[in-house]
């Protein structure tokens, strides 16, 4: 994932520029099973999947379930699949996706729900409150949303976090005073959440 060059944006100016050499991949080998990649190629191609007037559900192949219901019956919806799918997958290979932050379907009441069902309340956990995104426990399994260049891990080695990174949280660290060996001077501890990035500790 290339970075745009200040305000251009090479790759596609180049691509219009049709004076380079370019091979465009547009075959679907495995289309003929149906769903997803069925579903996808035809949206790519500005092909309508269902008309206009659509309701109901409809699936596509055995991969791909649409289901166009009023926004009132979403939040039900949302939480009847999501318990159905924790019966086949981890948690972790399941995402529940919005387009807003805020409301019964926004993503911080979408995150409070999964964490009530795949990581509840355990008095051995340490939690910490983050604003009004709610809180982050360990166990939880977290998205980090900023590039991060060249920052230290837990073995101050300077490493990138960029955005799309997904981890699991395996500590909280508050605030504590420790003395140092050498005298009675206390230093303040680092504070922060430690989070598992693949095979990075942050």
């Amino acid at each position: 994932q290339l970075l745009s060059v200040q305000a251009g944006n090479f790759l596609h100016d180049a691509i219009e520029s049709g004076t380079i050499p370019m091979t465009k991949l547009d075959i679907v080998f495995r289309q003929g099973d149906g769903g997803i990649l069925d579903v996808a190629t035809k949206i790519r191609e500005g092909k309508q999947i269902v008309p206009n007037d659509f309701d109901g559900k409809k699936l596509f192949g055995n991969d791909f379930l649409l289901h166009c219901v009023d926004q009132i019956q979403m939040e039900k919806g949302y939480k009847h699949y999501y318990d159905l799918l924790l019966n086949t997958y981890d948690p972790e290979d399941i995402m529940v996706l919005s387009p807003t932050k805020k409301g019964k379907i926004g993503t911080i009441e979408l995150n409070k729900y999964i964490q009530e069902r795949v990581n509840p309340f355990d008095e051995k956990k340490k939690q910490h409150e983050h604003g009004y995104d709610g809180l982050i426990r360990v166990g939880d399994y977290v998205l980090n949303t900023v590039n991060m260049y060249k920052i230290a891990n837990m073995n101050e080695e300077a490493i990138d976090v960029v955005n799309g990174d997904s981890g699991k949280v395996v500590d909280i660290k508050t605030e504590d005073n420790k003395k140092s060996k050498d005298d009675d001077l206390t230093e303040k501890e680092k504070k922060g959440i430690i989070i598992q990035f693949d095979d990075q500790l942050v």
